[in-house]
């Protein structure tokens, strides 16, 4: 008598089954990883980080309402002009003024010159058009200022400073 083969119906022996699902685990665990961690995606939707310092702060005459405010970049990302927004806001005039806007100016100048954009060691000043009625900061008024990123819009820097 002649022993009868077995037929076996398996494509894959359990181990290189075993060894597959291992790497489609892995495979998944990394993309996962990779879109988790923000590796993949838009850099450049990201807030520019940047010290800001105030510095001077300007009346027309004693007493008389704000002129302008100065900013100094002390370090960090640099700022390009179209994307830089700072509002103002003071303790007797409620309203939120922007600039640049109707209200003022805003600029950059420094060591890169007078221009688009804004790093370390340039200054960016906001001058206050005192005769808009909205756009008066008085004497002793408390203004809390803001810088914002208008391209993303993060907030940059902020402080309050006193009309002198």
């Amino acid at each position: 008598m002649r022993p009868q083969k077995k037929n076996q119906d398996d494509a894959i022996s359990p181990v290189v089954g075993v060894m597959l699902m291992i790497v489609v685990t892995v495979v998944i665990a990394a993309v996962i990883t990779v879109f988790a961690t923000g590796v993949v995606g838009d850099e450049s939707s990201t807030t520019p980080v940047a010290m800001i310092e105030l510095g001077k702060v300007d009346v027309d005459t004693i007493g008389g309402p704000l002129t302008y405010v100065e900013f100094i970049h002390k370090g960090g990302d640099v700022l390009l002009w179209e994307n830089v927004e700072v509002s103002l806001v003071g303790d007797i005039q409620t309203i939120t003024n922007y600039f640049p806007g109707v209200h003022g100016n805003l600029t950059m100048s420094g060591k890169s010159g007078t221009g688009v954009v804004a790093e370390a060691g340039d200054y960016i000043t906001v001058t206050v058009n005192p005769m808009a009625e909205n756009g008066k900061y008085h004497s002793k008024e408390t203004v809390t200022w803001t810088m914002y990123d208008k391209k993303t819009d993060g907030i940059l820097a902020s402080g309050e400073f006193i009309v002198p």
